[in-house]
């Protein structure tokens, strides 16, 4: 375990705020997150290590499994409905013209690749580029003639100003090395180029309500616990202006809160496996939700956001 300092700050004056575990492995631990006095950055601190943090990303860690078939039916669905998907997911309002013939994007933090797969397909003459710490995820895009790379973002070999768009979805508050990686990202960006990525938002009432127990937390491999104010310091240390939050419309951390609650409750298994399935997150779910995470969204109470930021070509980091 190693203690840090504020990551936006460099601030080590912290105030406790919780202690919890490992929800999602199971993996034996306790892990305190802490609230930066100076800047109000939350984090997990101390926290493992690069070296020890690699026992919490087991091979059948969720963002690992390939669902390129999936993929393909919602690009189906996508090209059919395009003006529903526009209104309920970000991902389709982005920071890039579908029609643009050329573009040069990157994502960080890829995964299984199921982003860069979907991407591939929809835009055939784009260069795509992935990179994940996870060799076995890199090795099957490679395979399916997705170029991709392993690194732990520290360095990204990528040329200079060589790239559009820079995606991140759910790996900012996983990475160690943060302001070194976000300055990588601002290097390869072309000037004005745009960072756009998504993160768990902790000034939402989901975290108030289940506390310890929100699958936005995710420890220990969550090390940071953004809200909108923290990440835009974070994003301004590094070059980046903020351009727009989109509060997601999903229910997903609710039903998933509800099952870690579950787990975590002294009941008969029977009865926890009976529970939980009852609340897994399904599409018939998302539906029956979705005029209430419409409202969420609208008040600003989403858990999980997506930035858009722009590259300021000629900034001075702090």
């Amino acid at each position: 375990m190693e203690k840090i300092r504020c990551p936006i700050c460099n601030q080590n004056k912290f105030k406790h705020i919780l202690t919890s575990k490992d929800n999602i492995n199971h993996i034996k631990g306790n892990f305190n997150i802490v609230k930066c006095i100076n800047c109000s950055l939350i984090l997990t601190n101390p926290r493992p290590s690069l070296k020890e943090i690699k026992k919490y990303y087991p091979d059948n860690y969720q963002p690992y499994k390939t669902t390129f078939s999936k993929t393909a039916k919602i690009i189906f669905l996508k090209n059919k409905f395009n003006f529903f998907f526009n209104i309920i997911n970000p991902k389709s309002t982005l920071d890039l013209n579908p029609k643009q013939k050329k573009a040069n994007i990157l994502e960080i933090g890829c995964g299984a690749g199921n982003f860069l797969y979907e991407q591939k397909i929809l835009h055939p003459k784009w260069k795509i580029i992935g990179t994940d710490i996870n060799q076995k995820s890199i090795d099957t895009l490679n395979k399916n003639k997705i170029r991709a790379f392993v690194s732990d973002l520290t360095i990204l070999p990528v040329k200079s100003k060589s790239i559009d768009v820079v995606y991140g979805w759910m790996i900012i508050e996983h990475i160690h090395n943060l302001n070194q990686a976000i300055s990588e990202v601002h290097r390869v960006l072309k000037d004005n180029g745009k960072f756009s990525f998504s993160i768990p938002n902790i000034n939402c009432w989901e975290y108030k309500f289940f506390n310890k127990n929100w699958y936005g937390l995710q420890l220990p491999t969550h090390l940071y616990h953004f809200n909108q104010n923290t990440i835009t310091k974070l994003l301004k240390k590094n070059g980046f202006e903020m351009k727009k939050i989109i509060y997601q419309k999903t229910f997903a951390n609710v039903f998933l809160s509800i099952k870690i609650v579950i787990n975590n409750n002294r009941l008969p298994k029977f009865l926890k496996t009976f529970l939980s399935s009852i609340f897994n997150w399904n599409n018939v779910y998302y539906f029956l939700t979705l005029p209430i995470a419409m409202l969420l969204s609208t008040l600003k109470q989403s858990g999980r956001i997506t930035i858009i930021a722009q590259k300021i070509w000629n900034s001075k980091k702090i």
